[in-house]
């Protein structure tokens, strides 16, 4: 499937750098500090690179299981859950609970940073209108996992304290990003917690928590929620073969505890709308920064392209520095 990318060790200074670069994007893309608001740019800054490549035999547990892990593609991935805002920006409606409602979702629908919660359709349609699309589970268990397979998006050690699982006790979603050092290798925040999230596809041995209805097909959420406690990314189950944090589910189901996060072809993302973004070129090269070397392939075989705008220049003077 492709080469793994995997970015080299950067200097203390360099990846501070690019730490306050990713920092400095995100804070002005929440607070709307932009001279020139263009809407492709403020979703560059929310992105993360999952650059193509194929995660070790981990993820199979060397069973030959036939679920890839990995994409032969580079991709841009929401760097957070699709927040509640975010949902009413694109769909022009507040997610309303229905199905496995909670007292959460009754109490308070007030929370525009919480992750927005809805059905397969809806999530699938919010990708749409992005021009987006939803990962599949092998694409998420690569960005929540990265190339070497983790057990969990942070590490190889179980830890309690860093993802919105039942182990806090909060029992209801907290603001996208909120647990800074429970990202992901790619730098995906909440793979784990906060909110399920809808994805493409079905994983092996999934957990059926829902009477499946005669002719009705199952979808597919996967990372757990604040209702759930922390899984692997992978295990080995004796009795069933390896497991992953997924549930399988009537596509209508909606529920407080069920969210999404959309993925894009980087490339494609790019070609379509780095000539908009003119005269913001501080920014750009800003969030370049962020990406980081694990970008520079990618923009190069952008850059040689003929009619390359200028802004693909920009990103790839951010993420060589």
């Amino acid at each position: 499937m492709g080469r793994v990318a995997r970015a080299p060790v950067p200097t203390r200074r360099k990846a501070a750098r690019r730490r306050l670069a990713g920092l400095l994007v995100l804070a002005l893309a929440s607070l709307g500090c932009t001279p020139e608001p263009n809407a492709s740019l403020d979703q560059l800054e929310r992105f993360a690179l999952v650059t193509r490549g194929q995660a070790d035999r981990s993820f199979g547990m060397g069973s030959g299981l036939p679920l890839p892990v990995g994409t032969s593609r580079d991709l841009f991935v929401d760097l957070f859950e699709v927040s509640r805002d975010e949902f009413e920006r694109w769909m022009g409606t507040q997610p309303e609970p229905r199905g496995l409602v909670s007292q959460a979702a009754l109490a308070d629908t007030t929370h525009g940073a919480w992750p927005a919660y809805c059905d397969l359709f809806e999530a699938r349609e919010l990708a749409s209108r992005r021009g987006m699309r939803l990962l599949t589970v092998g694409e998420w268990l690569y960005a929540a996992g990265g190339p070497v397979a983790q057990r969990y998006p942070w590490g190889r050690v179980f830890q309690s304290s860093l993802a919105n699982t039942l182990e806090l006790g909060l029992l209801r979603p907290v603001p996208v990003g909120t647990f800074e050092n429970g990202r992901s290798p790619f730098g995906c925040y909440d793979m784990l917690g906060n909110v399920a999230e809808w994805v493409e596809g079905r994983a092996p041995n999934a957990l059926e928590i829902t009477v499946r209805a005669e002719n009705t097909s199952l979808g597919t959420v996967i990372g757990g929620s604040f209702l759930t406690r922390v899984r692997p990314l992978y295990e080995l189950n004796r009795e069933i073969g390896v497991t992953y944090p997924a549930e399988s589910l009537p596509p209508g189901t909606r529920s407080i505890a069920l969210g999404v996060r959309c993925a894009v072809d980087a490339q494609e993302f790019l070609r379509k709308n780095a000539g908009g973004w003119a005269g913001q070129r501080q920014r750009v090269q800003l969030v370049g920064e962020r990406l980081g070397p694990a970008a520079v392939p990618m923009l190069e075989e952008l850059r040689g392209e003929p009619g390359s705008p200028t802004a693909i220049r920009w990103l790839l003077e951010g993420a060589r520095r």
